[in-house]
């Protein structure tokens, strides 16, 4: 009986550490994560991401988690400009490796933010105006690049 209650709450924490937060425009929020999985047809406005540095949310510009992600963000940041996504995906985030240095050590950074490639075509995704959003800076802390 102890062994299946100490599994029991083990799972439970486990899957409530995998957990993150959207941010929308308007001081919205949405929690996203019962675990590392895609959630399907999520459709919203991002300005932003809050959560731990070692979750990663993949925004998607379809409604299943399919191909190469729009957006990714881990920790906590506020984006450039808003953008529109229909899924998303939670992962564990794999922090880059100094490969220049005979000692690999892991990057220190605790948030941030890359694009990916999303095809141009009728559904990709847009920017919205910020003047609509109140969509923040990107924290200094955090990094912001696009897969070409």
């Amino acid at each position: 009986m102890k062994f299946v209650l100490s599994t029991l709450l083990t799972l439970v924490s486990v899957a409530y550490c995998q957990q993150a937060t959207v941010l929308h425009p308007k001081d919205k929020e949405t929690k996203i994560g019962d675990g590392y999985k895609c959630y399907k047809n999520s459709t919203g406005i991002a300005k932003g991401v809050k959560g731990k540095s070692s979750i990663e949310l993949q925004f998607f510009k379809n409604d299943n988690c399919d191909g190469k992600y729009y957006r990714k963000a881990w920790g906590t940041i506020n984006f450039k400009k808003s953008f529109k996504y229909y899924s998303v995906k939670l992962e564990k985030h794999k922090k880059k490796k100094d490969t220049k240095s005979e000692s690999v050590e892991e990057d220190t950074e605790e948030s941030g933010a890359e694009e990916g490639v999303a095809e141009d075509d009728e559904t990709s995704v847009k920017s919205v105006d910020e003047s609509d959003t109140e969509a923040g800076e990107d924290d200094d802390s955090s990094g912001s690049e696009q897969n070409k």
